[in-house]
C-alpha cells in the first residue's frame, strides 16, 4: 500500500523574495501606481516623483520627492490644443495639498501651478469633462471622507480661471467611491455611505443644480455591505451609474439610471457571484453601450474578459466572453477601450502565456461579434502588465509597465503608438499553435528527464528544469549546495491534465535518506513510496517544473 508523503520531504525548500524591489528606482517606474493615458500624454511614478512624457518627447517632472511627504492619486487630462492638465495630492503628515499643473501646448518645459485646496481629510481627487458646458471647461472633484468637505474645481484650460463649488447636502458619517455625472442642469453624485457607528451602509444618489449648486433631491439604496467602485455616465444626456456592490453575502454588479424622473435599480444578474475587479465604457450618441470588464467566479474561473452591450440605452443587456476558456486558469483582467467608428479595441494584462502579457481584441460592430483570437502587443520575453488605451485622431495609444526579467525587480514603462489597421492587420496573427497530443508528448518527456535527473543527481540539469522565475530568484550554486539528502530511486507518472500552459501531475516516487540531518539530531529514512502532486508550466516552446514552497506555498510567479 502506497503512503503519503509530505512534500517538505521530496522537495528542497528555497525562500523566496515575492515582492519587488526596484532598486534603481531613478530609472524605472513605480509598479505600485498604474500607468494614467489620455490622448498620446501617459503619467507615472519613478523615485517618488511625478512625471508625465507625450510620445515621443522627453519626460516632463511635474511633482519631485519633497523629504516628508508622498505624491498620491495622479489623474491627466489631454485637451484639443495638446495641452496637459495633471492633478495630484501631496500628503504631508499635517495636511494634504491638492495641486493643478498645467503643461501649455506652446510651452512644454515648465508646467504652471496651481492650488485647489489644502486640508487633512483630502484623500483622492479626480478630473472630469462637463460635456455640457464649454468644451475647455474641466471640474475637478476633490473627495473626502467627510461629507462636509467635498469640493469641485472648475477649471477653464484657455483663461486658467478657477471656481470653487461647495458641495452641501451629501449624508454620510462616512463616505467613499464619489462619482460625478453631468447634464445640462445637473450635477448627480453617486456614492457610498456609512452611518449610525457602521450599522447603517447604502450608495446614495444626490442630485444639485448646476446654477446655484443646491440640493434638488436624493435617493438611497439601502443594505449594501460594501462597494469597490462607481462608475457613472450620461445615456442621451440622463445619468447613468454602474457600481459592484456586496449584497446577501455574494457581489453583485447593480445599474442606477433615471428614467421619467425616477431612478430605476437593478442588478446585471449574469454578473452574481462573480467578483469584477476592473471595467472600462463607451456611450455613443445613439444611446448604445459598450462595456468591457473584468470578472471570476472562485469556483470556477480566475478573471476574464466580458463584453456587456446595450442597443436601447440600458433597458437591456448582451454579454459574452471574449477572451479563451482554454486558459481559464489563468488570470485576464484590467481591460481598457476605445471606440472609432463602430470599432471597438480592447486591451487587457493577460496570463495565459504564464509571464504576463498585453493583449487585444477587436469588434467591427459595436461589440456584437469579436475576433476568435486575441493577439499579443507585447514581447513574451518581457513580463508586461497594467495596460491603458486612448486615441488621438487617428492613432491609437497604449501604455503598459513591464518588468525587464524574470526576477520581476526593475520595470519600465512603455507607450506604443499604432492605429486600426496595423491592429486589424497584426503580423503575429500568424499564430504558431502546437497540437494537444505533441504538447503532451514533450510534457511527459520533459517530466521523465526531470526525475531521471534527480535519480541520477544530476542536479545542475534539474536546476535548468525549474520555472525561470525561480531561477532568476535562486542561483544554481545555491540550489546545488542544498540538494542530495534525499535518495531517488523510481518514478512512474499515473495522470497528467493540461489547461492552457498550466499541467497538473499525479506520481509515485520511490525514495530514500540515509543520511538526514533534522535540526541537528543524525536519522534516516527506509526505501517507501510516496504519491506527489506537481505543477508544471509551458513558456517560451519548453514546459518547466514549478517550484513551490511546501512550507508555505508560495512561489515565484502568480498567474
Amino acid at each position: 500500500m502506497k503512503k503519503k508523503l509530505l512534500l517538505l520531504f521530496v522537495f528542497i525548500i528555497f525562500p523566496i523574495n515575492l515582492f519587488a524591489v526596484n532598486d534603481d528606482r531613478t530609472q524605472h517606474v513605480d509598479v505600485a501606481v498604474e500607468p494614467l493615458l489620455s490622448r498620446d500624454w501617459v503619467s507615472y511614478i519613478s523615485d517618488s516623483a511625478l512625471f508625465v512624457k507625450q510620445y515621443n518627447s522627453k519626460p516632463i517632472e511635474i511633482a519631485g520627492n519633497k523629504p516628508g511627504s508622498i505624491i498620491i492619486a495622479p489623474d491627466i487630462y489631454a485637451a484639443i490644443d495638446d495641452s496637459l492638465i495633471v492633478s495630484y495630492i501631496e500628503k504631508t503628515t499635517s495636511k494634504n495639498n491638492l495641486i493643478l499643473a498645467k503643461i501649455a501646448s506652446k510651452n512644454k518645459k515648465t508646467p504652471e501651478y496651481f492650488q485647489l485646496s489644502s486640508n487633512s481629510t483630502l484623500i483622492n481627487a479626480r478630473i472630469y469633462q462637463d460635456k455640457a458646458q464649454d468644451k475647455n471647461n474641466l471640474a475637478v472633484l476633490e473627495s473626502s471622507t467627510n461629507s462636509s468637505q467635498i469640493k469641485l474645481h472648475y477649471f477653464d484650460v484657455t483663461t486658467n480661471k478657477i471656481e470653487t463649488k461647495d458641495i452641501k447636502g451629501l449624508t454620510g458619517e462616512n463616505i467613499f467611491n464619489l462619482t460625478p455625472v453631468f447634464t445640462d442642469k445637473s450635477v448627480y453624485f453617486c456614492y457610498y455611505k456609512i452611518n449610525n457607528q457602521g450599522k447603517d451602509k447604502s450608495v446614495a444618489i444626490s442630485e444639485f443644480d448646476k446654477n446655484n449648486f443646491n440640493l434638488i433631491n436624493a435617493i438611497t439604496f439601502d443594505n449594501i455591505e460594501g462597494t469597490s467602485f462607481i462608475y457613472g455616465f450620461t445615456v442621451k444626456n440622463t445619468p447613468f451609474f454602474i457600481f459592484k456592490s456586496f449584497e446577501k453575502d455574494q457581489f453583485r454588479l447593480n445599474i442606477a439610471r433615471l428614467k421619467d424622473n425616477k431612478w430605476q435599480y437593478n442588478n446585471l444578474q449574469e454578473f452574481d457571484g462573480l467578483d469584477v475587479a476592473r471595467l472600462d465604457y463607451h456611450v455613443q450618441d445613439n444611446g448604445n453601450i459598450i462595456i468591457v470588464l473584468s470578472a471570476e467566479d472562485a469556483n470556477k474561473f480566475k478573471q476574464r474578459i466580458f463584453a456587456v452591450t446595450s442597443e436601447n440605452s440600458g433597458e437591456t443587456f448582451q454579454t459574452q466572453r471574449i477572451d479563451r476558456r482554454e486558459f481559464d486558469n489563468t488570470r485576464s483582467w484590467l481591460p481598457g477601450l476605445i471606440v472609432t467608428g463602430n470599432h471597438v479595441i480592447t486591451v487587457w494584462e493577460d496570463m495565459r502565456d504564464i509571464r504576463g502579457g498585453i493583449y487585444y481584441n477587436i469588434s467591427k460592430d459595436m461589440g456584437k461579434i469579436w475576433q476568435k483570437n486575441a493577439f499579443s502587443l507585447s514581447e513574451s520575453k518581457y513580463y508586461a502588465m497594467r495596460p491603458a488605451i486612448s486615441q488621438k485622431n487617428d492613432e491609437i495609444f497604449v501604455a503598459w509597465q513591464q518588468y525587464k526579467d524574470d526576477t520581476k525587480q526593475k520595470a519600465e514603462l512603455i507607450l506604443a503608438r499604432t492605429n486600426l489597421k496595423e491592429l486589424e492587420n497584426n503580423p503575429k496573427k500568424e499564430l504558431i499553435i502546437i497540437s494537444d497530443i505533441r504538447k503532451k508528448k514533450n510534457l511527459v518527456n520533459s517530466i521523465n528527464e526531470y526525475w531521471n535527473a534527480m535519480i541520477n543527481k544530476d542536479y545542475n540539469k534539474v536546476y535548468l528544469m525549474h520555472d525561470p522565475f525561480f531561477r532568476a530568484k535562486i542561483s544554481s550554486e545555491i540550489f546545488t549546495s542544498k540538494t542530495g539528502s534525499m535518495v531517488y530511486n523510481k518514478f512512474k507518472l499515473e495522470e497528467v491534465i493540461i489547461l492552457g500552459n498550466e499541467a497538473s501531475l499525479k506520481a509515485t516516487i520511490n525514495y530514500e535518506a540515509p543520511d538526514l540531518d533534522i535540526s541537528g539530531k543524525e536519522t534516516s529514512i527506509s526505501k517507501k513510496d510516496a504519491e506527489i502532486v506537481d505543477v508544471w508550466l509551458y513558456l517560451d516552446g519548453f514546459w518547466y517544473r514549478k517550484y513551490v514552497d511546501p512550507l508555505t506555498g508560495a512561489s515565484a510567479v502568480s498567474y
